[in-house]
């Protein structure tokens, strides 16, 4: 085509997955009434399936005159020209608009084509310089053609570098290639995908954007924590109806959020696993599977007419929303303890999977407090500076205090710091001899739990069974209370077949 040819082209705009037709029996003619929405009764019988098979018909006319219309025949040739072209190296060209419906080689003018093969040079070599949309498109329909790929791995690695390069400036890339994408997929890996390909793509946008089911292996499954930590998130609210990020808690501690949350899903998706043999997407899914025709709206020649795909909807999967919903809140809860934060949420999480959060939660933020106090590093220049000093005050306090008052001071100090001592312990040591000293009300018990354990059990003993949860914190400072309750109650299962403390608002209460 020259330069000064005058185009026209039109847009069809048409979704429809009609399903093969099957063969089956002869159906008899006969009718049969039934009551629409609108309260109507229609005929539907055999004829109904006849037109249904007919506008399934015109829709494959329509679709082929509109083919040729708009670029002659392209059915015979795209995929011809584009074998051509395949190895076609341009040289530097000027960029050259270039807008089309179902862009083809056949409609671009010579410099178009010049500057098209000058730019997918630039493309596959890894340089993606601004271009017009159409241009890509017919890049990505080479691509779905097998034009241009070394094999099926590397056609789906070049289909993510495209889309994740130009998707920003053209956001309607993301409407076509996430359904394309995951037809190449459906045709090329029916088995799933191979292990370490995903790593390959270095779009965490254009991850989240691939089948629903491989994502979620993916996110949940990944052996390295912070791998896609910036977007599990934002996956996972997909399918909650509870708006975490829009809430008071999230406005204030969301980086703390974001740490723990993903490493919470992880955490039970591995229990789950361990536990039923399925993760937490896999207990939702659906084994209900569409047929449809492949790369719907491209210029696509291949040989696969119909693939089946799952037909999981995880976005309106209510069981699947509902315990993510469930395991978001446990776990905000979990967090608004650790912080002191007021209120708590309404779960609705099974008491077995909100005890293995509440355990891993507090877990985590025990270790990472350890960490962070053996990352502390002693600035030991100004601790010898801070000795220098204080041996200069006291050689100038010495001076003016006679011995005998210094020597009657620091014993005073000495005996006053030795009973500050005394009264620290005195309190916990006579818990645990409370408890320690009786007839050994609870058997094995004692044998499987730890000193600190004991220490606890004791004074909640001689407070009569039953204490606040503050008085329990202000005598055990810095001890992870809720972690150690949950440890004496997970060996009184063992021992006495039931739990030991129960908690009820801010009171626990010993049972008998």
């Amino acid at each position: 085509m020259r330069d000064n040819d005058e185009l026209f082209t039109i847009e069809i705009k048409i979704n429809l997955n009609i399903p093969e037709k099957k063969k089956e029996a002869p159906a008899k003619q006969e009718t049969t009434l039934r009551e629409d929405g609108r309260g109507q009764f229609v005929l539907f019988a055999e004829a109904e399936r006849k037109r249904q098979e007919e506008k399934r018909k015109e829709y494959l006319r329509l679709r082929e005159a509109i083919f040729n219309r708009n670029r002659g025949p392209v059915n015979c040739t795209f995929l011809q020209q584009a074998a051509a072209y395949a190895n076609e190296e341009g040289e530097p060209a000027e960029f050259v608009p270039f807008s089309c419906y179902w862009p083809t080689y056949d409609v671009m003018t010579d410099s178009q084509l010049k500057y098209y093969f000058y730019w997918r040079g630039q493309v596959r070599n890894g340089i993606y310089p601004q271009t017009s949309l159409s241009y890509i498109f017919i890049y990505i329909y080479e691509l779905i053609n097998k034009v241009g790929i070394q094999d099926k791995a590397d056609g789906l690695l070049k289909l993510c570098a495209v889309w994740g390069e130009y998707r920003t400036h053209y956001p309607n890339l993301d409407r076509y290639l996430k359904a394309w994408v995951a037809d190449y997929i459906a045709i090329h890996f029916p088995d799933g995908l191979p292990e370490g390909l995903l790593a390959k793509i270095p779009y965490p946008d254009v991850i989240a954007r691939l089948p629903d089911h491989i994502v979620s292996d993916l996110f949940l499954n990944a052996e390295e924590p912070d791998t896609y930590r910036e977007n599990i998130l934002d996956f996972l609210l997909k399918y909650s109806n509870y708006k975490l990020k829009a809430g008071g808690f999230y406005q204030n501690y969301a980086a703390m959020v974001d740490s723990y949350l993903p490493d919470a899903f992880r955490y039970l998706n591995k229990y789950l696993r361990k536990k039923t043999g399925k993760g937490i997407f896999d207990a939702f899914k659906s084994e209900i599977t569409q047929k449809k025709m492949p790369y719907q709206n491209a210029v696509y020649q291949g040989n696969v007419k119909w693939i089946e795909t799952r037909a999981d909807d995880y976005v309106r999967n209510k069981p699947l929303q509902g315990f993510i919903t469930a395991v978001m809140k446990e776990t905000e809860n979990c967090l608004r303890g650790i912080v002191g934060y007021k209120g708590k949420l309404k779960s609705g999480l099974d008491d077995e999977y909100a005890r293995v959060l509440r355990k891993f939660i507090l877990e985590k933020y025990k270790n990472k407090k350890l960490e962070e106090k053996a990352n502390f590093r002693i600035d030991h220049s100004k601790v010898q500076k801070l000795i220098e000093n204080a041996e200069i005050i006291r050689d100038k306090l010495l001076a003016d205090i006679p011995e005998a008052e210094f020597e009657e001071t620091a014993a005073e100090t000495e005996e006053a710091e030795s009973a500050a001592e005394t009264s620290a312990v005195t309190e916990t040591d006579s818990a645990e001899q409370v408890f320690t000293q009786t007839d050994d009300p609870y058997g094995e018990l004692t044998a499987h739990v730890s000193d600190l354990q004991r220490k606890i059990l004791g004074f909640i003993m001689e407070r009569g069974g039953t204490v606040t949860v503050s008085e329990l914190s202000d005598v055990f400072s810095g001890v992870f209370l809720d972690m150690e309750i949950d440890s004496i109650n997970e060996a009184a299962m063992d021992c006495l077949g039931d739990i030991l403390l129960l908690t009820e608002g801010e009171n626990i209460i010993l049972l008998e």
